[in-house]
């Protein structure tokens, strides 16, 4: 897999919402839409990002998020808990093209922040469970859990080393990328991960190194109450990239990135489906003025495939990012990026996903935050004549309660067109919930 140059927040599935980043603010946009908008959670959460101007007041400063000073464990300890409940209605379960089958659910989310209260470096632990009930379909009932552990090293005033590595148990979205074998429940996945990254920042001239590692192993399932073997699922993926960065004004920045990738499927089915490749990318960020901020980068990307009768595919990458904040209370940002997944079929190798995002958010008051998103995401799968095509819309209103407590109401219309029939879909989910932070 390879990234683009911007860091990113957190990252849903493009049919669910989208990821939302900002290389000039301290920017919080989570709207976890999940389930295809089950597992919603549009509470901000702060991010530290680069800049290149002066920084400008966004929504996320207006709205007074709930939020606690934790529990000091010792000295230099401090566990934040918090818990989520969300309420949803969703009009396809099984996000099938006929016969659809609605139903209400119940999302439980706890989750458990230690961190170290230190004045440079920083250790963290964090652990988060997901359980799904739902009223009639109970065949979809899932529990999911993650448990990762980060560090971050500052060593001198511009150089950090950071780490993460983790496990995470976890499902697959009826009607996403995997979910191609009409399972009577859902497939069950484990994740192994772990990643490395080098930054020396804050000079004219700022270089960062990455890798990342990530093992995905699937349990076996049932279709009709048969066994379904699917281990010849399981992968391993590793990536690295260089990156720089150079001023060439107090507004202008250009960057060049250059990644690889390998991807190597863990059970031989008698058919090459290992693949590597690279990407390279060059492209200006520059501050048009204090409220717009423009991010635009191309570049080439190249994948070749074990098995010689998968033609290798190279073309045009890209990055595409525009920020814009006409006032404090609004925040407008719109993102194109490319990148490369292990595919779920046996005679596809990988999948070259293009995601377009516009996103929206806007401070009602200090106390309600609005958050909106449009995705369209391109799936083209290598070796085979197919591309899904996803489009998602939803939206959502947080309103804090109390210091500590926040109310939420979100709604989402999602649809996939394919050149497979059988894949193709549409459905609504409607939810409310609240957050309890400590």
């Amino acid at each position: 897999m390879y990234h683009p140059m911007r860091k990113a927040a957190s990252t849903l599935h493009p049919s669910m919402a989208a990821t939302v980043t900002n290389p000039r603010h301290r920017l919080a946009f989570t709207a976890g839409l999940g389930a295809i908008m089950a597992a919603a959670i549009l509470a901000p959460q702060s991010a530290q990002a680069q800049t290149l101007g002066d920084e400008v007041m966004l929504p996320t400063d207006i709205f007074d998020a709930p939020g606690g000073e934790g529990l000091r464990v010792s000295p230099v300890l401090i566990l934040r808990p918090q818990i989520d409940i969300t309420g949803q209605y969703d009009s396809n379960v099984y996000n099938q093209p006929t016969g659809e089958i609605d139903d209400f659910l119940a999302i439980i989310r706890p989750a458990m922040t230690l961190v170290t209260d230190l004045p440079r470096h920083e250790l963290e632990f964090y652990a988060d469970a997901q359980v799904r009930r739902y009223a009639d379909v109970s065949d979809e009932n899932s529990e999911q859990y993650q448990i990762r552990g980060s560090t971050r090293y500052d060593l001198g005033s511009r150089t950090t080393l950071a780490t993460n590595v983790g496990v995470a148990r976890r499902i697959e979205q009826r009607g996403t990328t995997g979910d191609t074998f009409n399972t009577d429940s859902p497939i069950e996945f484990t994740e192994v991960f772990a990643g490395f990254q080098a930054a020396r920042t804050g000079g004219q001239l700022e270089l960062l190194a990455d890798a990342n590692f990530r093992r995905t192993d699937y349990s076996d399932a049932e279709v009709g109450g048969l066994p379904v073997l699917l281990d010849f699922r399981n992968a391993r993926q590793m990536n690295g990239a260089m990156t720089a960065r150079y001023g060439i004004g107090a507004n202008t920045r250009a960057t060049v990135r250059v990644g690889l990738n390998d991807v190597k499927y863990l059970v031989d089915t008698g058919v090459p489906r290992d693949s590597w490749g690279y990407n390279a990318l060059a492209g200006i960020q520059y501050e048009v003025s204090s409220l717009i901020d423009v991010e635009v980068a191309a570049g080439y990307v190249h994948q070749e495939f074990d098995d010689p009768t998968v033609d290798s595919v190279s073309g045009v990458d890209y990055l595409v990012s525009v920020d814009w904040t006409p006032k404090p209370q609004y925040l407008v940002t719109v993102e194109g990026r490319r990148n490369v997944i292990a595919s779920p079929l046996n005679n596809a190798p990988v999948i070259i996903r293009s995601t377009f995002a516009l996103t929206g958010q806007a401070a009602a008051t200090d106390r309600v935050l609005l958050d909106a998103a449009v995705t369209f995401t391109h799936e083209d799968y290598s070796g085979v004549d197919r591309a899904d095509k996803f489009l998602f819309v939803g939206g959502g209103v947080s309103y804090r309660l109390t210091e500590n407590v926040m109310a939420r109401t979100m709604i989402g219309w999602r649809k996939r067109d394919s050149d497979t029939v059988a894949a193709e879909y549409d459905g609504i989910a409607v939810g409310a919930g609240l957050s309890l932070v400590i």
